[in-house]
């Protein structure tokens, strides 16, 4: 040990010190391993884990998913209604705003 302190002093250092972290999180893990059963005796097990898709699925079917769904299909047709009148109106300015120009092209020309 002295010759290993006399070649590398921070070596007689560095080992209680990684020694010491690994017993205390050997300890940490013990801990959180008991408080997890703990926590988990009285509650019931889970089912299974579902990819996202087929989870979202399962939530529009059940009531208040469904209503969630249909309040989102109704809105959506809305948007589209919407913009198809935006499209109607917007020609009818377009349509507008060419005959006020050609009027005022006229009255500029005389």
């Amino acid at each position: 040990m002295q010759r290993q302190i006399q070649q590398d002093p921070s070596a007689s250092f560095a080992k209680p010190a990684q020694e010491t972290s690994q017993a205390s999180a050997e300890q940490k893990q013990a801990t959180l391993h008991s408080e997890e059963d703990k926590e988990n005796a009285g509650t019931q097990r889970k089912r299974a884990a579902i990819d996202k898709q087929a989870a979202f699925v399962e939530y529009k079917q059940t009531g208040e998913g469904r209503a969630l769904d249909s309040s989102v299909v109704a809105l959506r047709e809305e948007v589209r209604a919407r913009k198809t009148q935006i499209q109607a109106l917007t020609q009818a300015i377009n349509l507008a705003k060419r005959e006020m120009d050609r009027v005022q092209a006229r009255l500029q020309q005389k």
